[in-house]
């Protein structure tokens, strides 16, 4: 029998009603590279974050002429096609992730991936034909829209959802060579936004009023930002402050700059060669925190494939299919920052560095082999932050 504490007695469900609608953007003009999208989510309205829904239809434009014979392709996934997420609430911004497409395609790719944000399988594609118009969802976030959190919008008050389109260079196509005569977009239409609309009764929404009269309501939520030198060269830094309570890991890389048209499909990581992390040129790095040297003795190649399994837990030989053989066009160098402690008796709490209010200077320092030709290299930075709610549609972010 299930504990008492496992189990939702049907009284408390008299009032419970749930139900799915569909949220329609500003606009109903289709979207290409660089448009922005945005949702305004109904007032009234209680729903879980995590279980949002983006639907859309992505077409590519074909080449006219091309001498090669290239094939286009979608992205490997679906969020490849968002470039920012934006998240306001009544005008303020409480989450905004830039290269979100690139971000997620490097957690993503080293950890569990949601099948219904996977265009194509881990298999190469076929890159004979063009890809024709193709339905979307997305299911799987990161950031504030991945938390399991409940949240009312009359606590919140006027809640926008913002997305801006990926540019083209998430296109791959079939082969190199000379540029084709037109160049390639795509566009974005039948874009909706789907949700769980809840009604929990009268006595929650009583309970809440006085809960947030009394003290806020906290929500904890992954955040995410990148940085970078611009160009990677034959070694340097990327250099930058950081402000956090709890900073969790950085992921150091090396990635091709854009074009602005689709790039090569990379057979290795069954993507872009836009989302590359390129390792061919890279000797070996580590990280400076304030004064400190992360690790003490920088890490080469097999030192950061080793640590990057450190850093995501993985214990079965593949980061989600990522392996010694792909490596080369998949690599990051990481550094974790959290720590776990146990008390007896009490749930084991995972937390990361505090920078205790005061900004923190953190540098990822590189050599090479030789020169990194059009490239840049980069940081993402995983911090948690809090949103707090407190009564009367006050709402603070705690970072």
């Amino acid at each position: 029998m299930l504990p008492v504490n496992f189990q939702a007695p049907f009284s408390n469900m008299k009032d419970f009603t749930k139900a799915n609608i569909d949220v329609l953007p500003d606009s109903s003009v289709a979207c290409v590279a660089g448009s922005t999208t945005r949702f305004q989510l109904p007032y009234g309205s209680t729903t879980l974050l995590s279980k949002f829904c983006l639907h859309f239809t992505a077409a590519l434009s074909a080449y006219t002429t091309d001498s090669n014979g290239r094939k286009l392709k979608h992205p490997k996934y679906a969020s490849s096609y968002i470039k920012r997420l934006t998240v306001y609430v009544n005008g303020q911004i409480i989450s905004q992730i830039d290269d979100y497409n690139k971000i997620y395609n490097i957690i993503k790719d080293f950890k569990q991936t949601s099948d219904h944000d996977v265009v194509l399988a881990n298999a190469s594609p076929d890159i004979t034909e063009d890809d024709t118009d193709m339905d979307f969802i997305i299911t799987d976030w990161i950031g504030l829209l991945d938390t399991d959190a409940v949240v009312d919008t009359n606590s919140l008050g006027n809640v926008v959802i913002e997305i801006v389109w990926a540019s083209n260079d998430v296109i791959m196509n079939s082969g190199a060579g000379t540029a084709a005569s037109n160049a390639v977009t795509f566009s974005i239409d039948n874009i909706k936004l789907s949700m769980d609309r809840m009604n929990l009764g009268s006595d929650y929404y009583s309970a809440l009023s006085s809960s947030l009269s009394s003290s806020p309501k906290r929500i904890l939520f992954d955040h995410y930002q990148i940085f970078k030198n611009g160009n990677a060269g034959g070694g340097g830094s990327v250099r930058f402050n950081a402000n956090s309570q709890s900073i969790k890991y950085a992921l150091g890389g090396f990635e091709p700059n854009g074009t602005g048209q689709p790039m090569q499909h990379n057979a290795k990581i069954n993507n872009s060669s836009y989302f590359n992390r390129s390792s061919t040129a890279f000797a070996s790095a580590n990280f400076t925190v304030g004064s400190t040297k992360l690790p003490a003795n920088p890490m080469n190649k097999l030192s950061a494939y080793a640590n990057t399994y450190r850093l995501f837990g993985e214990k079965n030989g593949t980061l989600n299919g990522m392996t010694r053989e792909n490596w080369d066009d998949s690599m990051t160098v990481p550094l974790s920052l959290e720590y776990s402690e146990q008390k007896l008796h009490e749930p084991k709490l995972d937390s990361g560095l505090s920078t205790e209010n005061l900004p923190i200077g953190i540098s990822f320092d590189y050599t090479t082999s030789g020169a990194f030709t059009n490239h840049s290299a980069f940081v993402v930075l995983a911090t948690q932050r809090v949103l707090e709610i407190s009564n009367g549609q006050q709402v603070t972010i705690d970072i």
